[in-house]
């Protein structure tokens, strides 16, 4: 599939359409905004007022790894790239733990990261990798290239 599209952009990745603002999303809006209210005002608040508990700590430290590691090893590497397969009780732990870091759905994950590696991956220009910067101009690129596939969504 990844000769099949002319040099040019398919419709998806349409250049000229990052041009457009996409519609909000309102729902959307609303709960990354009162999540960001919630992180920022009622977490420091009971702090200071109630304080926090080693068990919280504890918590807070697990569910961080355990997220990052559904992302990494299930939304990333199991979905997106397929690099193995996976009990289904796995699959559902990584599923729930994905939901929980507000990554957005399997589905819109993985097409979007395989969408950037079809433009990506064989491209000259996809030397940053190497360079000392590391992965941070490619992850940048990604962003951008994430945002032009993910345009119909928003229209």
């Amino acid at each position: 599939m990844r000769g099949s599209f002319p040099p040019e952009f398919p419709p998806l990745m349409n250049p000229t359409a990052a041009d457009e603002k996409p519609r909000l999303l309102w729902a959307n809006v609303l709960m990354f905004v009162l999540t960001m209210a919630g992180a920022v005002i009622v977490v420091p608040w009971y702090g200071f007022t109630h304080g926090y508990s080693i068990a919280a700590w504890v918590w807070f430290a697990v569910f961080l790894y355990a997220n990052g590691l559904a992302i990494t090893g299930g939304y990333h590497r199991l979905w997106s790239h397929r690099t193995y397969d996976a009990h289904w009780s796995l699959r559902l732990v990584y599923m729930l733990l994905g939901a929980m870091a507000l990554q957005n759905s399997i589905l819109v994950w993985a097409s979007g990261h395989r969408s950037h590696h079809q433009f990506v991956d064989d491209s000259e220009e996809n030397t940053e990798a190497a360079t000392a910067l590391g992965m941070q101009p490619v992850h940048f690129r990604t962003a951008q290239d994430l945002e032009r596939a993910l345009e119909p969504l928003f229209t």
